[in-house]
């Protein structure tokens, strides 16, 4: 069962359920962790962010965002499920969508000298996972695996609605990657951000112009 899958059916569940009170909501997803054998999807949500191993921070950034609305079912405020609803909805889009952006990068991954592969996948031995930097330090149609999964892990971080960033952290990934960008003196345009040609399609674009 993939992510998606499980976003799928909480969603359903939610549209079946009556009542407005968040109780019911938590209560009617809680048989959906039974396949990760918790007690519940906060419960499972929450071993998995304290693994260490980061999965649901990379693949599923608005993890947290879920797991609070859901714990904090007890806090005396009424949340309508159209609550819930905003916030899977988005987390599954933005799962699809970085599912469709590396289907995309790979289908239209070209065929490169040696040297240039390997120039190119050397730029991922710098121990940081920040795709936008080692992005745009490239033509777009330079593709290769290391590249396309790379931007994938990151794109939603990137690429985010606005409403449910976590401001903070934005802040620390942006700050060295506008660090990055200086002292490696990377020339470009504003226009990229915003107007590129091969990513007219994904509704986000590049949230990163907010700060340029």
């Amino acid at each position: 069962m993939t992510r998606i899958d499980i976003l799928n059916m909480i969603l359903k569940e939610l549209e079946n359920i009556n009542s407005e009170r968040p109780g019911d909501f938590v209560y009617g997803i809680d048989g959906y962790a039974d396949d990760y054998d918790d007690d519940n999807l906060g419960a499972f949500i929450s071993k998995w962010e304290k693994s260490g191993f980061g999965e649901f921070r990379k693949d599923f950034p608005l993890t947290t965002e879920l797991y609070a609305e859901i714990v904090r079912n007890n806090d005396g405020v009424v949340r309508p499920k159209a609550v819930y609803a905003a916030i899977i909805s988005h987390a599954k889009d933005a799962l699809i969508e970085v599912k469709n952006y590396k289907d995309n990068l790979f289908k239209s991954m070209n065929i490169l000298p040696k040297e240039d592969v390997e120039k190119i996948a050397n730029s991922f031995n710098v121990g940081l996972n920040l795709s936008f930097v080692k992005f745009i330090n490239y033509e777009p149609d330079c593709k290769i695996y290391e590249m396309v999964n790379t931007i994938g892990d990151n794109y939603i971080l990137i690429c985010r609605d606005y409403r449910f960033d976590d401001s903070e952290a934005e802040e620390r990934i942006l700050d060295m990657e506008l660090n990055i960008i200086a002292l490696e003196r990377v020339k470009f345009n504003n226009d990229y951000f915003f107007e590129t040609k091969k990513y007219d399609t994904f509704p986000y674009i590049f949230s990163l112009r907010r700060i340029l």
